[in-house]
């Protein structure tokens, strides 16, 4: 994702979580949207509050173990 396509992205998501916080699915997108723009402690943030919502939804906890791994090797989020 472009970094101006990833901005208008999280700009989005944060409008939706403002009309509706509890929404795991907006808090994976807006973890995507940050993962794709580079900011990995905010992507791991957002992961965790979608997978706090929702225990059980493999998906996200997928993407906590990518973002957390990806933080650790910050080269790797450059491919």
């Amino acid at each position: 994702m472009a970094k101006g396509r990833a901005d208008l992205a999280i700009s989005s998501y944060h409008a939706a979580l403002h009309y509706n916080p509890g929404s795991a699915e907006a808090h994976n997108d807006l973890g995507v949207a940050f993962a794709s723009g580079g900011l990995s402690g905010e992507a791991i943030a957002e992961f965790s509050e979608a997978l706090r919502l929702d225990p059980d939804n493999a998906e996200y906890a997928s993407n906590l173990s990518a973002a957390e791994n990806l933080s650790k090797n910050p080269a790797d989020m450059a491919q």
